[in-house]
Protein backbone atom coordinates (compact mmCIF):
# COMPACT_ATOMS: atom_id res chain seq x y z
CA UNK A 1 0.00 0.00 0.00
CA UNK A 2 2.71 2.59 1.01
CA UNK A 3 4.42 1.79 -2.63
CA UNK A 4 1.00 2.76 -4.12
CA UNK A 5 0.67 5.49 -2.74
CA UNK A 6 4.55 6.92 -3.10
CA UNK A 7 4.01 6.56 -6.97
CA UNK A 8 0.80 8.31 -6.71
CA UNK A 9 2.13 11.40 -4.95
CA UNK A 10 4.83 11.41 -7.62
CA UNK A 11 2.25 11.36 -10.34
CA UNK A 12 0.06 14.16 -8.85
CA UNK A 13 3.42 16.67 -8.12
CA UNK A 14 4.24 16.02 -11.66
CA UNK A 15 1.12 16.58 -13.29
CA UNK A 16 0.89 19.88 -10.98
CA UNK A 17 4.15 20.83 -12.95
CA UNK A 18 6.29 20.33 -10.06
CA UNK A 19 9.25 17.85 -9.87
CA UNK A 20 10.49 14.68 -7.93
CA UNK A 21 14.29 13.79 -7.54
CA UNK A 22 13.73 10.90 -4.79
CA UNK A 23 14.02 7.48 -6.22
CA UNK A 24 10.98 5.05 -6.42
CA UNK A 25 11.49 1.07 -5.49
CA UNK A 26 8.39 -0.60 -5.91
CA UNK A 27 10.10 -3.72 -4.77
CA UNK A 28 11.19 -4.82 -1.89
CA UNK A 29 14.75 -5.48 -3.14
CA UNK A 30 15.90 -8.41 -1.49
CA UNK A 31 16.37 -12.53 -2.24
CA UNK A 32 13.52 -14.82 -1.01
CA UNK A 33 13.95 -18.64 -1.22
CA UNK A 34 10.29 -19.89 -0.85
CA UNK A 35 10.31 -23.57 -0.44
CA UNK A 36 6.22 -24.93 -0.93
CA UNK A 37 4.94 -28.62 -0.41
CA UNK A 38 1.31 -29.42 -1.27
CA UNK A 39 -0.74 -32.86 -0.36
CA UNK A 40 -3.86 -33.84 -1.61
CA UNK A 41 -6.08 -36.98 -0.71
CA UNK A 42 -9.27 -37.83 -2.96
CA UNK A 43 -11.20 -40.89 -1.36
CA UNK A 44 -14.10 -41.30 -3.79
CA UNK A 45 -16.26 -37.82 -3.89
CA UNK A 46 -14.20 -36.17 -1.53
CA UNK A 47 -10.97 -33.45 -2.12
CA UNK A 48 -8.43 -33.14 0.79
CA UNK A 49 -5.50 -30.80 0.60
CA UNK A 50 -3.17 -28.77 2.02
CA UNK A 51 -0.64 -26.53 0.69
CA UNK A 52 2.06 -24.81 3.17
CA UNK A 53 5.03 -22.15 1.78
CA UNK A 54 7.77 -21.43 4.06
CA UNK A 55 9.42 -17.62 2.80
CA UNK A 56 13.15 -16.99 3.79
CA UNK A 57 13.78 -13.71 3.55
CA UNK A 58 17.14 -12.00 3.11
CA UNK A 59 18.52 -8.55 3.73
CA UNK A 60 17.83 -6.01 1.02
CA UNK A 61 21.31 -4.32 0.60
CA UNK A 62 20.52 -0.74 0.83
CA UNK A 63 18.65 -0.40 3.75
CA UNK A 64 19.96 -3.13 5.86
CA UNK A 65 16.26 -4.28 6.53
CA UNK A 66 15.52 -7.96 6.74
CA UNK A 67 11.78 -8.98 6.90
CA UNK A 68 10.79 -11.52 9.16
CA UNK A 69 10.04 -15.61 7.87
CA UNK A 70 6.49 -16.32 7.04
CA UNK A 71 4.75 -19.62 6.64
CA UNK A 72 0.88 -19.90 4.99
CA UNK A 73 -1.15 -22.65 5.22
CA UNK A 74 -4.02 -23.04 2.61
CA UNK A 75 -6.73 -25.75 3.26
CA UNK A 76 -9.62 -26.91 1.29
CA UNK A 77 -11.86 -30.07 1.89
CA UNK A 78 -14.64 -30.17 -1.22
CA UNK A 79 -17.05 -33.01 -1.87
CA UNK A 80 -18.43 -33.46 -5.23
CA UNK A 81 -21.77 -33.75 -6.19
CA UNK A 82 -22.05 -34.28 -9.68
CA UNK A 83 -20.00 -31.78 -11.96
CA UNK A 84 -20.38 -29.53 -8.64
CA UNK A 85 -17.60 -30.05 -5.63
CA UNK A 86 -18.79 -28.01 -2.42
CA UNK A 87 -16.83 -27.47 0.60
CA UNK A 88 -14.83 -25.01 3.20
CA UNK A 89 -11.43 -23.72 1.82
CA UNK A 90 -8.67 -21.59 4.41
CA UNK A 91 -5.82 -20.21 4.86
CA UNK A 92 -3.42 -19.32 7.83
CA UNK A 93 -0.82 -16.83 7.54
CA UNK A 94 2.29 -16.67 10.69
CA UNK A 95 5.12 -14.46 10.96
CA UNK A 96 7.56 -16.68 13.09
CA UNK A 97 10.60 -14.38 12.95
CA UNK A 98 10.59 -10.56 14.00
CA UNK A 99 11.92 -8.43 11.26
CA UNK A 100 15.48 -7.10 12.17
CA UNK A 101 17.17 -3.91 10.66
CA UNK A 102 17.11 -0.40 11.07
CA UNK A 103 13.22 0.73 12.10
CA UNK A 104 12.01 -2.98 12.39
CA UNK A 105 8.53 -2.73 12.62
CA UNK A 106 7.27 -5.60 14.50
CA UNK A 107 7.87 -8.65 17.03
CA UNK A 108 7.41 -11.13 14.44
CA UNK A 109 3.70 -11.67 15.80
CA UNK A 110 2.14 -10.84 12.40
CA UNK A 111 -1.05 -13.48 11.21
CA UNK A 112 -4.20 -13.95 9.69
CA UNK A 113 -6.52 -16.49 8.68
CA UNK A 114 -9.62 -16.94 7.05
CA UNK A 115 -12.50 -19.55 6.57
CA UNK A 116 -14.64 -19.21 3.78
CA UNK A 117 -17.01 -21.54 1.49
CA UNK A 118 -16.41 -22.78 -2.38
CA UNK A 119 -18.56 -24.14 -4.89
CA UNK A 120 -17.39 -24.74 -8.34
CA UNK A 121 -17.56 -26.20 -11.63
CA UNK A 122 -14.18 -28.01 -12.83
CA UNK A 123 -13.35 -27.99 -16.22
CA UNK A 124 -13.33 -30.94 -18.41
CA UNK A 125 -9.79 -31.48 -18.23
CA UNK A 126 -10.04 -31.38 -14.31
CA UNK A 127 -13.28 -33.91 -14.52
CA UNK A 128 -11.26 -36.44 -16.64
CA UNK A 129 -8.37 -36.15 -14.27
CA UNK A 130 -10.46 -37.14 -11.87
CA UNK A 131 -12.10 -39.69 -13.18
CA UNK A 132 -8.74 -41.02 -13.86
CA UNK A 133 -7.63 -40.56 -10.48
CA UNK A 134 -11.25 -41.86 -8.85
CA UNK A 135 -10.53 -45.22 -11.23
CA UNK A 136 -6.72 -45.50 -10.18
CA UNK A 137 -5.12 -45.17 -13.69
CA UNK A 138 -1.58 -43.67 -13.92
CA UNK A 139 -1.37 -39.51 -12.49
CA UNK A 140 -3.34 -37.51 -14.74
CA UNK A 141 -1.21 -35.36 -16.78
CA UNK A 142 -3.32 -32.05 -16.32
CA UNK A 143 -2.36 -31.59 -12.25
CA UNK A 144 1.46 -31.86 -13.23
Amino acid sequence: MTTGRLIQVCSEELEHGGTFTAKVNTGQNHWTIEPDMSVSWLPGPYQFTVHVTLDKNFENSTTHYTNGTTMDWDFTAMHSFGHWSFGPVSYFYKQITADSGPAALNGGSDQEGDVAPDLNQPCAEMAACRASADNRHAPCSVLS
